[in-house]
């Protein structure tokens, strides 16, 4: 689970920046939103389908 909490952290820090940058989001809060959300929903997302992909390869 720490991998996928690091991916999705490095992911939400990657668009924060390039949002910041390109002159899509400029206020603060936003950004923090938006990086928040992507760890939030990227690690429950990454996390619940490796437990699927056990649960599959479980059922031999």
């Amino acid at each position: 689970m720490q991998r996928y909490l690091l991916g999705a952290t490095l992911f939400g820090l990657i668009w924060a920046s390039i949002a910041y940058t390109q002159q899509g989001v400029s206020d603060p809060v936003k950004l923090i939103a938006g990086v928040l959300v992507f760890v939030v929903l990227g690690t429950t997302i990454c996390t619940l389908l490796s437990y699927v992909v056990q649960w599959f390869k479980n059922q031999k």
